[in-house]
This record gives structure tokens, sequence and C-alpha cells, in this order.
């Protein structure tokens, strides 16, 4: 859970928020999982303030996304090194822009 901070130019407070996210992988050997990744987003309270236009109505945003998932742990020397790519697609979408999301990190452990 999240809390937001409000904006002093707009006088807009966000409301409070979760976000979850999860993972179910294969491991296939030589470093490499391959599975489905997914994240679930829901806005726990109103966005208030008086930059609030009334017609939105406290504009809670929830949204679902799911997708495929992959990582490869290798070495890079001695030094361990994980490439993690995932790409999520949004579904059941309210009071936020439908989207698409692709995500890749590298990680160097020491």
């Amino acid at each position: 859970m999240s809390a937001s901070f409000k904006n002093e130019a707009t006088n807009y407070d966000s409301g409070d928020d979760f976000h979850f996210e999860w993972a179910v992988g294969k491991d296939f050997g030589h470093g490499v999982v391959l599975g489905v990744v997914g994240y679930d987003y829901r806005q726990l309270s109103d966005d208030t303030g008086a930059g609030v236009p009334a017609i939105l109505n406290g504009f809670k945003g929830e949204v679902d996304a799911i997708g495929p998932g992959l990582t490869y742990t290798t070495q890079i020397g001695k030094v361990p090194f994980i490439l993690n790519a995932r790409h999520y697609e949004e579904f059941n979408v309210k009071n936020r822009f439908d989207n698409s999301v692709t995500i890749i990190t590298g990680t160097i452990v020491f």
C-alpha cells in the first residue's frame, strides 16, 4: 500500500493505493525461467482537494494486467547477472488510461 502527497500547484491529492505483483514460472535449466506475470492495482481512497472536479466523484482507479515473463541468470566473469523481462497487457481498467507495459531490468549481484 502506498500513500500519495498533495500537489500544491493544483491542490490535488491522489488517494492511497494498493499494488500487488505476481509471477509463476518454469525453470528450464541453464539459468532460464519462462512464465506468466501480472499485477493488480486498486486505489483505496478517493482523490481529494479543491482541484478535484465534483464530476469525478472520487475518481478511484483500478486495473489488472497479465503477460509473459522471462528471467535469465548468468555470470559475467565471476559476477552473477540477472536479466528480467516482463510484458503486461492491462484489462478491467477503470478511471485511468488503458495501457500495455514492457519492463526490462538487469541486476549485478555483489
